[in-house]
């Protein structure tokens, strides 16, 4: 333990407790998963008690070039020979936050009048982008169940990420990618079908998605169906969900609670120190 510096090993003490013995439930991939990815990616330094905005924020910044050094390269090594993939940028005015990129991932194989599955990807509303490796490994898994070669398309959108964006944001950017895949142009030039236009998500996602489906489906824009995993929903922190996973060593406590705050707060994002509002719109 000497070959170890101290402040891993305290480090290393504090995963092992949260892992394995607040947490006795959980799964060994799952124990493994939360200390690697704490190790790699320090989001536990963010939103700790007396630290400023712009602290928080330049550690913010630190997490998401990690983050943009790790999560590409695994996700290009998900679809690789799985999917063929396209960038679709969707325009706007940048009045009403500038155009939105979505990936388009169809299969290799010849295809016509797929579903579509329109994904949201996880991250805290604050971190990661459309190349999501979680997002691909699902579907990836979900296609290795099917027997038919050719079995649904899916697309990543790219949404504006707090602080820098509040919501509801994140909630315009995901109903105009979702509006804008419906083209019959588009449709018809990557093989699916735009009655069969999915929405889900995951974590923040999921919390963009179910915000996104109740705003389209009342202007009337008809949804095949609307799936929502680990749904990030309690802006209070109160819920038995986060009681039971709220604050584990890859999604710490003090990351998410201020992930809310930015994303929720009243006169900008630096006054964001304050209870979390409910989310309208």
């Amino acid at each position: 333990s000497n070959l170890i510096p101290h402040k891993h090993r305290r480090a290393m003490g504090t995963c092992f407790s949260v892992c394995v013995h607040r947490r006795p439930g959980l799964s060994f991939i799952d124990k493994v998963a939360n200390v690697g990815v704490s190790f790699l990616l320090p989001l536990g330094t963010i939103g700790k008690p007396g630290a400023s905005y712009e602290e928080n924020l330049n550690r913010l910044k630190h997490c998401r070039k990690k983050a943009a050094g790790m999560m590409p390269g695994i996700y290009e090594k998900s679809v690789k020979d799985k999917w063929k993939v396209s960038e679709v940028l969707v325009p706007r005015s940048e009045a009403l936050g500038g155009d939105v990129k979505v990936l388009l991932h169809v299969p290799m194989s010849e295809h016509s009048d797929l579903p579509l599955v329109v994904w949201i990807h996880g991250g805290g509303t604050t971190l990661n982008e459309c190349r999501d490796n979680y997002g691909a490994d699902v579907f990836n898994a979900v296609s290795a169940t099917m027997e038919t070669t050719a079995k649904f398309c899916w697309a990543s959108v790219e949404y504006h990420l707090a602080p820098e964006k509040r919501f509801p944001q994140g909630v315009d950017d995901v109903c105009h990618a979702f509006e804008a895949l419906r083209a019959p142009g588009l449709a018809e030039a990557h093989g699916y079908d735009t009655w069969k236009i999915h929405l889900a998500g995951v974590s923040a996602g999921a919390f963009y998605a179910a915000h996104a489906g109740v705003r389209l489906a009342k202007s009337g824009v008809q949804l095949a169906s609307l799936g929502l995993l680990y749904v990030m929903g309690d802006p209070l922190m109160v819920g038995k969900s986060h009681r039971l996973h709220g604050d584990l060593p890859m999604c710490p406590g003090s990351w998410l609670a201020w992930s809310w705050r930015v994303l929720l707060a009243e006169g900008g994002p630096e006054a964001g120190d304050g209870p979390p509002r409910a989310p309208r719109g």
